[in-house]
């Protein structure tokens, strides 16, 4: 719920949506910070949907215990960081369970997706994600593509044991050791 996470550009990008076409939203997390002002609570949520109409496309379903059966669910996954990330691991998950995802270029994990193959990338702006979730909206066979290109691309490099094996070799170039 970090206010760079984007609630806001997602939200306006939702109402621009809405005059086109029918879907129904969920805006998934909870408040992960304890430093004051560091982040949107749930009521500030709450209050830009009712202020921008959204009542009846957007639900919040705040902290989940299994995200990856909250994104299961859902047909695409949205993250619109308006900040460099270092890595997004919800983009990362969303991969894993085959979705199609929306992410923002500003996203650390950016550089492993291709822009319409395995991901629809975009600017973190409002027009740009309105755009984006148009495409994404209106084709479900795309939606297909990008989901089961996402997994293989998640395989490829989110995978347990090689990215085991990696952060090992890190350490034990770091600590000097040899194999």
């Amino acid at each position: 719920m970090a206010f760079w996470k984007g609630h806001d550009v997602f939200l306006h990008a939702l109402r621009s949506l809405a005059r086109h076409a029918t879907f129904r939203a969920y805006v998934i997390g909870g408040p992960l910070y304890h430093t004051a002002g560091s982040q949107v609570s749930l009521d500030d949520v709450r209050r830009m949907v009712a202020e921008l109409g959204l009542d009846r496309h957007v639900g919040l379903a705040g902290f989940v215990d299994r995200p990856a059966a909250a994104m299961r669910a859902l047909d695409v996954v949205v993250h619109a960081s308006t900040r460099p990330e270092p890595f997004g691991l919800v983009i990362a998950e969303a991969m894993g369970c085959g979705r199609a995802v929306i992410a923002s270029r500003r996203s650390g994990v950016a550089e492993f997706l291709r822009d319409g193959e395995d991901a629809i990338l975009c600017e973190s702006n409002v027009e740009d994600l309105t755009r984006a979730l148009r495409t994404a909206v209106g084709d479900r066979g795309l939606r297909a593509r990008l989901g089961a290109h996402a997994r293989v691309t998640a395989l490829k490099y989110f995978d347990r044991e090689r990215m085991g094996g990696d952060a090992i070799s890190v350490y034990r170039d770091v600590a000097g050791v040899d194999r």
